[in-house]
């Protein structure tokens, strides 16, 4: 039997990785990892991140943020139904709709443990402390934003459409995004410059763009009830629809509306409607930089951000401290989904 000494003598990790590889070997990924010997994913099914981002000098980061999203994504398939509406709470003021649950704390906790561990100089904004203590600024150290649960409302109900959302800022701008389903086990990746991959299979927008009568787009009512709000959503989706465009959706996730445009599964995304409940940078951080790696065109509806953000841009131009999002597989559609956006919404006030 190998002793301690005999895993860390040197060439040894060469052996345990042919190994892992040949046999695929879960307990060996693992006891990898505990011994701290490669920066390999938990499970050798995703080994392909590795292969696929060998030049983007993001290794590291990749092996880490892939380990714990697919923990993460453990954790929502334990627990999503009726046991995540076991341990409900609400956010925000009396007679909100917008729910948070035990294992969006817990995940959140988990993901700033493991990286804390792994990068001590790096900040975190994580969705339930910064929905308690405020969105921070952006600063100038690498910053890792996370939703440990996107889809809340779905994870509740049991319906699976929600995912785990790991981004890392550099400079202030988004440079390396993760996301797992852990529903379908899709892991989405990707790295500035290097591409966007799903499953070890590069992905790409829709192109050409279909024809409206052709196309899917994606909406986001958000939580605002008021009766503006509700106008302003039956508005767009009017205008949408009097467009004949093929399919109007709601999948009740901005992360996977975003990352459904960046492989083709849907031609546009529109949210951030209304003056209040809307997305904040951990619902576009990771998706931006796989979407934009696919060769998605962002916008925003109006200039509307959260202070502390990347800035300096044109009332149309995007960043994650937005808080409208156009998104479309081509220019084109991304100007021509904005114009009607903007024009419904005039039309309802």
């Amino acid at each position: 039997m190998l002793s301690a000494a005999d895993l860390l003598a040197p060439g040894a990790l060469g052996w345990i990785a042919h190994v892992l590889v040949s046999r695929g070997s879960e307990l060996m990924a693992m006891l990898l990892r505990c011994l701290g010997l490669a920066a390999l994913p938990a499970t050798t099914k995703h080994l392909w991140v590795r292969d696929a981002f060998a030049k983007s000098g993001a290794a590291r980061e990749l092996a880490v943020a892939v380990d714990v999203a697919l923990q993460c994504g453990e954790n929502m398939r334990r627990c999503h139904g009726v046991t995540a509406a076991s341990g409900i709470a609400w956010k925000g003021e009396a007679g909100s709709i917008d729910p948070v649950t035990a294992t969006d704390e817990e995940n959140e906790r988990l993901v700033q443990r493991v990286l804390h561990a792994a990068f001590p100089s790096h900040e975190m904004i994580g969705e339930e402390t910064a929905t308690a203590n405020g969105i921070p600024p952006l600063g100038d150290k690498p910053t890792w934003i996370v939703d440990p649960i996107d889809g809340t409302a779905n994870f509740v109900h049991g319906c699976t459409l929600s995912c785990v959302s790991i981004g890392l800022c550099e400079g202030r701008r988004p440079v390396l995004g993760v996301v797992y389903d852990p529903y379908l086990d899709e892991l989405f990746v990707a790295v500035r410059g290097h591409g966007a991959f799903c499953n070890g299979k590069r992905i790409s927008v829709h192109a050409p763009a279909p024809d409206w009568d052709r196309s899917l787009i994606l909406i986001e009512p958000g939580y605002e009830r008021s009766t503006t709000g509700i106008a302003k959503t039956l508005a767009l989706t009017g205008a949408l629809l009097r467009k004949n465009v093929q399919a109007v959706r709601i999948n009740g996730s901005a992360v996977l509306s975003i990352l459904w445009v960046a492989c083709g599964r849907a031609n546009g995304y529109v949210a951030g409607l209304h003056v209040k409940d809307c997305a904040k940078p951990w619902d576009w951080c990771a998706g931006y930089v796989i979407a934009k790696e696919a060769g998605a065109t962002f916008a925003r509806i109006d200039e509307r951000s959260y202070p502390g953000g990347p800035g300096g841009g044109s009332d149309s131009e995007f960043d994650i401290y937005s808080q409208s999002i156009v998104l479309a597989g081509s220019e084109q559609t991304c100007d021509e989904l904005r114009e009607l956006t903007r024009e419904a919404i005039k039309a309802a006030l």
